[in-house]
């Protein structure tokens, strides 16, 4: 199982990555992040609907819109399941669902 400082240390290098405008670079990090997350975890956990949110973002920068929009769809049914409808989570991964 992943530790913390991992986690955090992926979110960071993905971060970084996004800042430098290394687009593919983030998502590879994002994608890494989020099987560490799974299986730290859980499949349900609402910290992965951020990075599958933040993933959806890098992957509609690289024109991977099927699976941009299978990612906001989960991060959308994540956070809704978690955190309830009134959540900003959830309506900001609505939002993106509806962009």
């Amino acid at each position: 199982m992943p530790e913390s400082s991992d986690l955090t240390a992926l979110a960071t290098a993905a971060a970084d990555a996004a800042r430098r405008d290394d687009t593919p670079g983030a998502a590879a990090y994002l994608r890494r992040l989020l099987d560490a997350q799974t299986a730290a975890l859980g499949p349900d956990h609402p910290d992965l609907a951020t990075t599958l949110n933040n993933l959806a973002l890098m992957l509609e920068r690289l024109g991977q819109m099927p699976e941009a929009g299978r990612c906001y769809r989960r991060a959308h049914d994540i956070a809704s399941r978690a955190l309830g409808p009134d959540d900003p989570q959830v309506q900001v991964s609505h939002a993106n669902l509806t962009a």
